[in-house]
């Protein structure tokens, strides 16, 4: 580990303190952020929000088709949200992550 002074402790802290700011930040934006997954062939749509269905709208056409196409189709948009959630997620905290394994470089 490398010789640190008060004034880099400080500067540490204060980076810290940014970062738990951005977190949090991330966190509320994620949990008001809304998304949504369309079937392969549009009759399903599925929103998610902070990770979760909160909706599902199957239009009239899927009926049509037997229970296995209509269940695929929902799978589909429900998966599609879910990693459209994830990507949301990973792309905002990646700069987190990133400042936080430059913390770990401090330590060694």
């Amino acid at each position: 580990m490398g010789s640190m002074n008060s004034q880099d402790y400080r500067q540490l802290a204060e980076r810290m303190q940014q970062l738990t700011a951005e977190t949090q930040r991330i966190r509320e934006d994620y949990d008001k952020a809304e998304v949504t997954g369309v079937s392969g062939d549009g009759s399903v749509r599925a929103t998610v929000r902070a990770g979760k269905l909160i909706s599902l709208s199957i239009a009239p056409s899927a009926l049509e088709h037997d229970n296995f196409y209509m269940a695929a189709q929902v799978l589909t948009a429900v998966r599609e949200a879910e990693e459209q959630a994830a990507q949301f997620l990973s792309a905002q905290t990646s700069p987190v992550a990133d400042a936080v394994q430059e913390f770990g470089h401090l330590f060694q």
